[in-house]
């Protein structure tokens, strides 16, 4: 494996890399899914390494030019070998980097307050296995693209809001937890789908205000990613109270 000279950058473990980020929400909820990281850091910025159940990912953090050059070293030492993808500061997509694609522009967004309580957050439920096939139903119809289904290893629970017999709004407890004791888990929200003939009713923020009061409550801080230009979701996410945000720009090896 390359060492410290080879890479022209500091190398640090899990707890020197959150110490280095000021325990920056990012930071936070890349270390907290790593079961092993390597953080390497130099001049203002800091790239993790981070092997997760699902492979290896990137996160850089701090100035993005420091952050690009750690890139280039990383590739050139052969350490994002087998990379699932590299989430980057926001750039343009022409200055993606050579033989990378863009996977997309997203923003990370964190809480750490109350939630205001909102309309029809009472008649929001858990929901179990025996729900997986309501909840699929539910994502085909209003979020097809959701990568957070049930059984997928980062979803570890739902809630959601039935009308009848019909789940019409759903979201997942995709909170890290790490093999490695060490780790500090961070709430994280996913898979937040409203029907499309139950929209504007509030379901979504009832949903989210839910799971993020329960997320709250056991780690502190909660975190969600939203895609960049869905104008109504991030608006809705402000409105509840997750002011923090960190644009984003995931890539991944063509």
């Amino acid at each position: 494996m390359p060492g410290i000279g080879q890479l022209g950058a500091g190398l640090l473990d899990r707890s020197a890399a959150l110490a280095w980020a000021a325990h920056h929400p990012y930071a936070r909820f890349a270390l907290a899914r790593a079961a092993r990281v390597d953080g390497l850091v130099a001049d203002g910025g800091l790239l993790l390494l981070a092997r997760t159940e699902t492979g290896l990912v990137g996160h850089g953090l701090g100035d993005p030019a420091a952050v690009d050059d750690l890139f280039a070293r990383a590739l050139a030492a052969g350490r994002l070998e087998g990379a699932r993808w590299v989430n980057l500061p926001r750039r343009s997509t022409a200055s993606i980097p050579s033989g990378f694609a863009l996977n997309d522009h997203w923003d990370f967004r964190w809480i750490t307050a109350p939630v205001p309580p909102q309309p029809g957050q009472d008649g929001v439920v858990p929901l179990g296995t025996d729900d997986a096939g309501a909840i699929n139903d539910l994502l085909d119809v209003a979020f097809p693209s959701s990568m957070v289904r049930p059984g997928h290893p980062i979803a570890r629970g739902w809630v959601g809001v039935w009308s009848g017999p019909t789940l019409v709004a759903c979201a997942a407890d995709r909170s890290t937890h790490s093999p490695d004791p060490t780790a500090v888990p961070v709430g994280v929200i996913g898979g937040v789908a409203t029907h499309p003939e139950h929209r504007r009713q509030g379901l979504a923020a009832a949903v989210t205000a839910a799971l993020t009061e329960e997320l709250r409550a056991r780690y502190g801080l909660v975190t969600l990613g939203v895609i960049a230009g869905n104008d109504t979701a991030s608006r809705m996410y402000e409105r509840l109270g997750f002011t923090g945000i960190l644009e984003i720009t995931s890539v991944r090896p063509r």
